[in-house]
This record gives C-alpha cells, structure tokens and sequence, in this order.
C-alpha cells in the first residue's frame, strides 16, 4: 500500500488531453507527475536509441509494450508504481508532517487500473471526440490514423468505472475549470496562481 499521499490518476484515449491536464495538475497544485506511457517510452528509446521520439513512433510504442506485458503482464505495473513509492518513502523522509501528491497519468489497461484502485487512487477519465482527437494529433504531426482509435490499447479505456470525467471537446480553460470543480470537490486546494500558470503553458509552447 502506497504511503500516505494524496494520488489521484487520469485515463483517456490518444490525444484526449491527458498530459495538458497532468501539468496543470503539476504546476497549480503541486502534484507530482508519473506516467505509465514515460516509463515505456524510455525503455524503449534506451534499447533503440536511432529511432527519433518525433514524430512519436506509436505503432513502435504500443508493439513493444504489448511484447513486453507477453512475458510479464504487470511489468509497466512495477516499473512505475516502484517509483511512486520511492517518491513518497523519499519525500516522508525528507519534510515531516508532510502529505505528498502524486498523480500517475496513462492508465490505459486492466491491470493498470486494478493496481491504482487498489492503492486508493482517485480516477479521472478525460474524454474528447475521435474527430478532435485525429485532428489534435496531425496538428502536432504526429502519425496517428483512424486505426489507430481501435488498438488493443485503447480499448479498456471506456470500460473503467471512474470518479469523475471531463470532457475536452472545447478549451483549455473549460478543461481547467472542470478539474478545479474536482479538486475542491476532493479537499485539494491551490498552491500556485492560475493566471501564472496559463501564461507559463503558453510560453513554453512557444518554446518548444
């Protein structure tokens, strides 16, 4: 059983704005971020370090994780949730009387799911339209087609019974909106400004 945090987790298809959601997460209240996704993507990238990361190979991606849960169903399981422990046994350590937030992002299977419920989690499903989805992924130049909406991946994603949903068919600050409702509604409270916090998101796109 995970230390005594605050965890809260998001699942959502491609391109649903699971990540744009995790920042904000990250810089208005404090969470500290894990993805189940990061974790693959690194393994990956250390074993083929010649394949480029853009645009995002996730034919690649999504192959070598279902090779991999073959040999061991719950290997992105260990491999993430044992750093979410060392986070928190770590930052116990560190300040006392202390609560950390932790927030795992890219729950998309079964096993996934159970073990964030299981550990107390609080579920978010972010929900956005396929066509907004394609659309959101070509703009980003990422090579995504329409089967790409039925892979194995995606397919447990509206099965999961979740906490609270949001859906992401508009904009960014609707989708903000929606998750503050949430988090008052779960006892978190701000540690940022969120005129800041929009101001740095729109910076640091122009950056990258």
């Amino acid at each position: 059983m995970l230390c005594n945090a605050k965890k809260i987790a998001i699942t959502g298809k491609a391109r649903s704005g699971k990540t744009e959601l995790s920042h904000y997460a990250w810089m208005l209240y404090g969470f500290k971020e894990f993805d189940f996704s990061a974790v693959l993507k690194g393994e990956f990238h250390r074993l083929f370090p010649h394949i480029p990361r853009d645009p995002k190979p996730r034919a690649y991606y999504q192959k070598f994780g279902q090779w991999l849960r073959e040999i061991d169903p719950d290997i992105w399981v260990k491999m993430t949730m044992g750093k979410v422990h060392e986070y928190c046994f770590e930052d116990a350590l560190n300040k006392v009387n202390h609560k950390p937030k932790v927030l795992v992002n890219g729950v998309r299977q079964p096993n996934e799911y159970q073990r964030l419920r299981d550990e107390g989690f609080t579920i978010i499903r972010v929900n956005a339209s396929d066509d907004l989805r394609i659309g959101r992924a070509r703009n980003a130049g990422d090579v995504f087609t329409e089967a790409d909406l039925g892979h194995e991946t995606e397919s447990h994603i509206d099965n999961f019974e979740v906490d609270y949903e949001i859906n992401n068919d508009w904009n960014l600050a609707q989708l903000y909106d929606q998750f503050d409702v949430i988090m008052k509604d779960i006892g978190m409270k701000a540690v940022s400004n969120r005129e800041i916090v929009a101001d740095a998101f729109s910076d640091l796109k122009v950056i990258l």
